[in-house]
């Protein structure tokens, strides 16, 4: 846990902000640390396979590793005596945030360009993407097939995960970028429908890529997810 980050508070709420797939807690610092001026605990997982310069260590983590890593973020918190705690992330991180509401007592989730199911992958853009990051790290026997078989695994059924939201009365943060690179945005935004609409609230940022928290709608966004946040913890 020593590259986990956690910025502490006097307060007795707490966000867990996890980072996208081959990321890690450094991209989501601005945000965290605009949560926390709100007076909230923001901690920041480093999600297994991550933090090393082998691409073999992402391939080697599962979708359960991650969960378990969200698990142990959670427990973390309320051992500290978090009493509200929410849950949010990009991309993937946006993904397994989704996927926490309906496994442990969260009070809020906020989700940002979360992938929700294979149909919404731009495979080419992203096995293009991952064979530019290998060659980065000089690894060059990644092939296609076996990155795209991966990035698949990696999906949950949408529409089990959409039957396991509904059972959830939680306050749901959504955000897309129209012009994301990496997802098809009307599909995304098409599951989306499907949601729970009476906890949902939406954001479609026009000028958005995929890393929506380094896009030029970032600042907006950061202020839709303060409000959001103070929002939902009035109450408690």
């Amino acid at each position: 846990m020593k590259e986990w980050k956690w910025m502490r508070s006097n307060g007795d709420s707490a966000v867990i902000l996890l980072h996208a797939y081959t990321g890690n807690p450094n991209n989501l610092t601005a945000l965290a640390r605009a949560i926390n001026r709100l007076g909230m605990d923001v901690l920041l997982p480093l999600l297994p396979g991550h933090g090393t310069r082998q691409v073999r260590d992402l391939l080697s983590a599962s979708f359960s590793d991650y969960q378990k890593c969200v698990d142990q973020a959670y427990q973390l918190l309320k051992d500290s005596g978090k009493k509200w705690i929410a849950v949010g992330g990009l991309s993937l991180g946006g993904l397994l945030s989704l996927d926490a509401l309906t496994r442990l007592d969260l009070d809020a989730c906020l989700s940002m360009a979360a992938p929700l199911g294979e149909a919404s992958l731009k495979l080419d853009g992203l096995i293009h993407y991952f064979q530019n990051l290998a060659h980065q790290m000089a690894c060059f026997d990644i092939q296609d097939e076996e990155i795209e078989e991966y990035l698949i695994k990696l999906m949950p059924d949408e529409n089990e995960l959409v039957r396991r939201l509904t059972l959830s009365s939680r306050p749901i943060f959504i955000a897309q970028g129209a012009k994301d690179e990496l997802l098809c945005s009307d599909r995304v935004r098409e599951v989306i429908k499907t949601f729970p609409n009476d906890e949902l609230d939406f954001h479609w940022y026009p000028n958005s890529p995929h890393i929506l928290t380094a896009g030029p709608d970032r600042m907006v966004m950061r202020e839709d997810i303060k409000r959001f946040l103070l929002d939902n913890k009035k109450g408690h």
